[in-house]
């Protein structure tokens, strides 16, 4: 049982990459690289961000070997904590296709408020350029209908 091995395996299990995980605890990601593969130890406060990062106590990550056990570790399910994130998602698809606008405003704040979950910002950006597209076509749309040229 080694630390890199918990914190490799609970990134993984979380579905973090290392360049998220560093992003977190405003590290680089050499550093999580060197964490993993037991080259250096984190210093006492990166181990606090880790566990409340991973939802786990400090004990449980330092003394027990996880790939081992089944322990029971609450992580952040990509699509949020509950239904309103996949609420919200299908509100700003529908509001987009009527209104390009207030699409694009309200992918921009999905994308600032959602941050935490990596599935959900990648879909999040897919919808941002979706409704930047269509806005970009309505704002042409718009100019061909007012004879602007």
């Amino acid at each position: 049982m080694t630390l890199g091995t918990n914190l490799k395996y609970l990134r993984l299990k979380n579905g973090y990459t290392q360049k998220y995980v560093a992003e977190q605890l405003k590290i680089s990601s050499q550093t999580i690289s060197k964490w993993e593969n037991n080259w250096i130890y984190p210093d006492i406060d990166n181990l606090i961000l880790l566990s409340e990062l991973y939802h786990i106590s400090l004990d449980v990550l330092l003394k027990t070997d996880l790939s081992q056990k089944n322990i029971s570790c609450t992580y952040a399910n990509p699509w949020g904590s509950s239904l309103l994130t996949i609420f919200s998602v299908l509100i700003i698809s529908f509001i987009s296709l009527l209104l390009p606008f207030w699409g694009l405003l309200f992918s921009l704040i999905l994308l600032y408020f959602f941050n935490n979950y990596p599935l959900l910002v990648t879909l999040n950006k897919f919808f941002l350029i979706c409704n930047l597209i269509h806005f970009c076509f309505f704002i042409v749309q718009l100019f061909l209908q007012c004879h602007c040229f």
